[in-house]
């Protein structure tokens, strides 16, 4: 069995435990690459006491794999030791948490990259990185809109596609590249054909550095690749910088059982580490909510249930009046496959929609994928011609691709643009998104049902209760808190305010409001905390200070939001307003506006509505 091979052990299945430890990770930029992922047996006393923890038989048995850069580790072992491992490892002094991944996955060859070493920068300029992350299927580098847009590219080693030869089964990683390509390098997308301008980014944004790293399975035991992928993520070299967005559009289960069961404020394992780096390590996270429809429960897949990431739906790009595909914004409606938050209207865990049916984006030559049908049995042989097309006019390989996977996507780039416009802390990024969303209704109806190519449309009753929520701020299971808007992101941008605030203190910004003007709150869920911090949201009449609109007492949900005006029967109006932040401990905020935001010396006392 080889150093990285874990997945069998003398022809017996494996299962895993992820083990979290109590201290946070600590990122070393010199750590040499070879060292990255190993399982570094004996080597770390770490490992040393949580061997001394477990049961002689199992301590015997088990393999450790270090996830340094998560300040986590990867134990295999036999299936019938897992309970008893599991229950010692809990009670351990430096352990946070323990969670199963079920049957082991092999990580393949972690340590062997066949490619030479990108080139560092010279010593005597220090540029300005700009760099994101993706974690998928692989991506196929010899795509000529990939090789122009993506900078130094830097790959996870066994990840598809890194040699460029175009060895690829799987078009999802490539096609989730090639709409952060398009939208960087400043060209529209397209839907079913049309292309969506005001989907194009102000201006091209200029890759530094690309980090593709290598997805496992969408089921539990796929968690395991993607610590894999994040610890070789986070863990920079003399060459290889952090990434500023981590986009995974891709899941690892669902958050409920089909059945409906479900915990309504689940916060998974893996969701933990993911929401720890972006608190931590100031990355801004962008992940698809999932492809499982509607229903009463919660339907998105893990870890949709981030607090601090920023979770997308899918909207369809169709006009139902005419019943045809168009780029007209207010007659979108959310796609029947987009995965749902949960009904309980203090969780709101669905953030942003964006577009997602039928997109054009980059493709591989279905090829290798035809030539090893024949050899290889487990392959979807019959999909290999979806794979992609070649085009003659743009270049390599194109194809079309749907679902919330291209819908996070697109918000990922958008963030990349705010980040390059100086954005940078992730309680920003995501206020700005969300405060200048377009808010969406439901009206508290299943999605409608017509499909992609819009058969079904003529007959489909639901539409019409579907669309544009025209009265200030408004949260919905299947929308979020609204559609992307990448104009008013740019605006709002120049407006956004990060501050701290405690008990004692409120913090509080004055400003002339239009009607039914939105402000977003957010602030981050942090992992080892006992509780999570509660803040508040208060709008007052500037001259009466009588509230307007006030978000508050929502336990575990870290983002609120209010509205000068809010519902259909509100009396909205310009006005001076006083915008006040309360919290019950001391944390760090992003306050999103689309108005100029004045700090206030002291925060005037409110007074009850009469």
């Amino acid at each position: 069995m080889s150093a990285c091979g874990l997945s069998v052990a003398h022809g017996a299945t494996r299962e895993v435990l992820y083990v979290q430890m109590k201290e946070a990770p600590a990122i070393d930029a010199g750590a040499p690459d070879a060292r990255r992922g190993r399982r570094m047996e004996g080597a770390d006393p770490r490992q040393t006491h949580l061997r001394d923890v477990l049961p002689r038989d199992a301590a015997a048995a088990a393999r450790f794999e270090a996830l340094p850069a998560l300040a986590g580790w990867l134990v295999s072992l036999p299936p019938t030791l897992i309970p008893p491992v599991r229950a010692a490892l809990r009670h351990a002094p430096a352990v946070a948490f323990v969670a199963w991944h079920g049957i082991d996955t092999d990580p393949g060859d972690l340590l062997i990259d066949p490619r030479p070493p990108p080139t560092p920068p010279p010593a005597s300029r220090v540029p300005r990185t700009l760099a994101l992350g993706i974690i998928d299927l692989g991506a196929d580098l010899s795509h000529p809109l990939l090789a122009r847009a993506f900078g130094r590219v830097h790959g996870q080693p066994g990840t598809p596609g890194l040699a460029g030869d175009g060895r690829l089964v799987r078009s999802h990683g490539t096609a989730m590249a090639g709409i952060y390509a398009q939208l960087l390098t400043g060209m529209p997308l397209t839907a079913s054909g049309f292309e969506l301008p005001w989907l194009k980014l102000p201006r091209p944004v200029t890759l530094s550095d690309t980090l593709i790293a290598r997805a496992g399975p969408e089921t539990r035991a796929g968690r395991s690749d993607l610590l894999r992928a994040l610890n070789w993520m986070m863990t920079p070299g003399t060459s290889r910088p952090l990434p500023d967005v981590i986009n995974y559009s891709q899941g690892n289960g669902r958050l409920c059982s089909a059945a409906g069961r479900c915990r309504a404020a689940r916060w998974t394992a893996v969701t933990q580490v993911l929401d720890r780096l972006v608190d931590e390590h100031h990355v801004t996270l962008v992940k698809s909510a999932g492809n499982h429809g509607d229903g009463d429960e919660d339907t998105m897949t893990v870890p949709g249930d981030t607090w601090n990431g920023i979770t997308v739906g899918n909207m369809h790009a169709f006009d139902w009046t005419s019943c045809t595909p168009g780029a007209e914004r207010a007659g979108h409606k959310i796609y029947r496959t987009s995965s749902v938050g949960p009904a309980a209207t203090t969780l709101r865990r669905l953030d942003l929609v964006a577009p997602g049916v039928r997109i054009t984006t980059t493709g591989v030559d279905p090829t290798w994928c035809e030539r090893l049908c024949d050899r290889r049995p487990d392959l979807p042989c019959t999909f290999c011609a979806r794979l992609g097309r070649h085009d003659r006019v743009r270049g390599g390989f194109w194809k079309t691709n749907s679902g919330t996977s291209p819908a996070a996507a697109v918000v990922g780039a958008l963030a990349l643009y705010l980040i390059d416009e100086g954005v940078r802390d992730p309680r920003a990024v995501k206020a700005v998104l969300i405060n200048s969303a377009d808010a969406w209704t439901s009206d508290g109806t299943p999605p409608p049902q017509v499909q992609g190519n819009g058969r079904g449309c003529r007959d489909d009753v639901l539409a019409r209760r579907h669309g544009p929520y025209g009265h200030g701020s408004h949260y919905d299971r299947r929308y979020g808190y609204g559609y992307l808007n990448p104009a008013q992101a740019v605006v709002t941008a120049r407006h956004a305010r990060l501050g701290t605030v405690d008990a004692s203190t409120p913090r509080c910004y004055g400003a002339r409001l239009e009607p039914w003007d939105k402000l977003t709150l957010v602030w981050h869920r942090h992992a080892h905390a006992a509780r999570p911090t509660t803040l508040d949201l208060a709008l007052l009449d500037a001259h009466t200070l009588v509230p307007i609109d006030i978000d508050h007492g929502r336990l575990f949900d870290n983002l609120r939001q209010v509205s000068n005006g809010r519902g259909a029967a509100a009396v909205a109006r310009a006005r001076d307003v006083v915008v006040r932040v309360d919290a019950m401990g001391r944390e760090r905020y992003a306050l999103a506006s689309r108005r100029a935001l004045t700090p206030l010396a002291r925060c005037p006392e409110s007074r009850s509505r009469r």
